[in-house]
């Protein structure tokens, strides 16, 4: 018996724009990961790094194949373009990004913390005043709180008390 000849099409329909994005994420994520494991093999150095690298590569590998094969993958697995406004909104997100580095010195994690996810979304659409104080100022009470249980040196702060 013999199995039919079906000629399967190989051709790649790549999106060069994910393709690129996400090949640029995963070298800087590899990298990153190699450099801060040639600082020291201690566990607590590589306790958040080492699982956020490999969700981070394992996400971005099917991330890669499917702006590979974009063209032939179902409707819903298919990346979506972007329109000129949501491409302005992640450029303004990257921007204020490095304003939240930049400002960490002088403001803290915390408060350079509750800035940032404030203007990030204020920039994605929520607008409810009490909804940008709030969530941003739990927010980041949650994650001082558990970078201090963590980390086992002082995390800059200007409101939350080290431990």
């Amino acid at each position: 018996m013999s199995l039919p000849n079906h000629r399967v099409s190989k051709k790649l329909s790549v999106d060069w724009g994910h393709f690129a994005t996400i090949l640029l994420i995963l070298g800087w994520t590899i990298w990153y990961y190699f450099d801060a494991r040639s600082t020291s093999k201690d566990t607590e150095n590589l306790l958040i790094l080492g699982p956020v690298a490999l969700l981070t590569l394992i996400l971005g590998t099917i991330t890669l194949f499917q702006s590979l094969y974009s063209g032939r993958l179902p409707e819903q697995l298919r990346p979506e373009r972007l329109t000129r406004g949501e491409l302005g909104r992640v450029v303004t997100l990257i921007g204020s990004f490095v304003l939240f580095v930049f400002s960490l010195p002088t403001l803290g994690f915390d408060g350079a913390g509750a800035i940032y996810i404030c203007v990030s979304m204020a920039l994605f659409g929520e607008r409810r005043p009490w909804m940008l104080i709030i969530f941003p100022l739990v927010s980041m009470g949650i994650l001082m709180t558990l970078f201090q249980l963590l980390v086992p040196y002082d995390v800059p702060a200007i409101v939350m008390p080290n431990f």
